[in-house]
């Protein structure tokens, strides 16, 4: 979800600038230039860190350089550029047109692990884009929430190229009732059974 709305909300943001000379404070949203770094984060060595309803395949994040460039982080440039480079993946229209050379002169760093305040998501990895690199990925936080399992305490571990522990990710969105309330808590995939957690008395 993050990938599909930050796509078209970077294109209306320089939309409205372009057009009244303002972002309309879209750009003062805590954490908004960040969202590459979150969706770097929960990618393991060998799929999505799935938790909730999250898609578990790997994402092409179109929008990295975006992000890179409103926030002038060299880091997250030279990030995406490594990600594009060893795993294949094409860039699009806003890459094309944020894509930044002189954030290449800058020194970065960046961070093996990362802790996502509010989501409390927790990961952790060996090194970057290695398919064969140990990754830890967990979360607390509040499970009753949009797209959200009773999965707290959930953990995926990548090691030598398999998925040694994994979330399974979403349910069939046309299943009864599976917006409706708690209704969605009947299917095993957002219990606490479809997760990597101890149950006691289900």
């Amino acid at each position: 979800y993050g990938n599909y709305a930050m796509q078209w909300l970077c294109k209306a943001i320089e939309s409205y600038e372009n057009a009244f000379g303002t972002d309309l404070g879209f750009l003062n949203t805590p954490g908004l230039t960040d969202l590459g770094w979150y969706d770097l984060a929960v990618t393991g060595s060998v799929a999505i860190y799935g938790y909730g309803d999250c898609y578990t395949g790997f994402e092409n994040y179109k929008y990295m350089m975006w992000c890179a460039s409103r926030a002038k982080d060299s880091a997250l440039l030279m990030t995406r550029l490594e990600e594009m480079e060893k795993m294949g993946y094409e860039g699009g229209t806003l890459e094309l047109i944020y894509y930044d050379p002189s954030l290449l002169d800058e020194a970065s760093e960046r961070k093996l692990d990362y802790y996502v305040r509010g989501m409390e998501i927790v990961t952790m990895r060996q090194n970057w884009f290695d398919k064969n690199a140990t990754f830890l990925g967990t979360h607390a936080g509040i499970a009753y929430r949009d797209h959200g399992h009773f999965d707290i305490g959930t953990f995926a571990i990548h090691m030598a190229g398999e998925e040694l522990f994994r979330e399974i990710g979403s349910e069939n969105y046309s299943f009864d009732g599976y917006f409706n309330g708690f209704n969605r808590y009947r299917y095993y995939r957002a219990r606490p059974e479809g997760h990597n957690l101890y149950v006691i008395n289900p």
